[in-house]
């Protein structure tokens, strides 16, 4: 059984930007905290290393080829075929694409933003984030908040469930 949650920024009842979750099918988001302007993810996929036969192709923009979500041209292949994580060696060019089965890490980022307004009307600008543009400062003062989280065993190619007998 698999789960459905999405996560999404919208105005509340009084037009603060807030955190939302929704779960399942019945369409009733839960405001989770109020403040939070922006929420963006990036998705590493791990480059081949230097000499390898296997290159593999990752987005072509934004800086560095491996990072999913920096702009609006880095879009994964769902076409992409899966490694096979048993038969493949490391270096196969399978584990070079924009498969989520390769996905090294994910970057997220949240921007929060003040309820009212600033009493001095300095605000900070809201700040450039993976494919989202910057904007001038408005009257808001602003906090950025990033969390990179690597995704474990990668290299396993065996089963992780002993056998237990039986």
């Amino acid at each position: 059984m698999v789960e459905r949650i999405r996560y999404f920024v919208a105005n509340d009842f009084d037009g603060v930007p807030a955190l939302f979750r929704d779960r399942g099918r019945a369409g009733d988001p839960q405001m989770l905290f109020r403040g939070i302007e922006d929420l963006q993810l990036t998705y590493t996929i791990g480059p081949a290393p230097a000499g390898s036969a296997s290159a593999g192709n990752g987005p072509a923009a934004c800086g560095t080829k491996w990072v999913y979500g920096l702009c609006d041209q880095s879009v994964p292949n769902e076409a992409a075929q899966a490694p096979d994580w048993i038969n493949d060696s490391y270096d196969t060019a399978k584990r070079y694409t924009g498969h989520p089965a390769n996905i090294r890490s994910v970057e997220i980022n949240l921007v929060s933003r003040s309820p009212q307004r600033s009493p001095d009307k300095a605000g900070d600008p809201v700040p450039t984030i993976a494919n989202r543009p910057g904007h001038a400062a408005d009257q808001f003062g602003r906090s950025i908040f990033k969390l990179t989280e690597q995704t474990p065993n990668l290299l396993a190619r065996a089963v992780l469930m002993p056998d237990v007998g039986g």
